[in-house]
């Protein structure tokens, strides 16, 4: 995140979490990186020297306690969810 790795999966390879309350709120740039074995059985892909690898990145928000940014209220039979958009600018950062 952010240009740095802050994990490795490497021994989880199905997937990973995210914890947002282990990173500063505001916007950040979230990379994925992903290796796989070809799959075509050569001697190269049995001894891992040949692959498919590839990265997406995303910017994302992190907002400590989100259920503190919005308003619910039930009025004339419709639930109304109303975002408050007090995020302040101190805190982002740019990714």
């Amino acid at each position: 995140m952010d240009g740095e790795e802050p994990m490795n999966v490497w021994d989880r390879p199905s997937g990973f979490i995210f914890y947002p309350d282990h990173v500063d709120e505001g916007v950040h740039k979230l990379t994925i990186g992903a290796t796989f074995t070809s799959g075509t059985g050569s001697l190269a892909d049995m001894m891992g020297l040949e692959g498919y690898a590839g990265e997406l990145s995303w910017n994302i928000r992190v907002i400590h306690n989100p259920q503190d940014r919005f308003e619910v209220d039930y009025r004339c039979g419709l639930w109304l969810c109303v975002w408050i958009c007090s995020i302040r600018s101190k805190n982002t950062t740019q990714g």
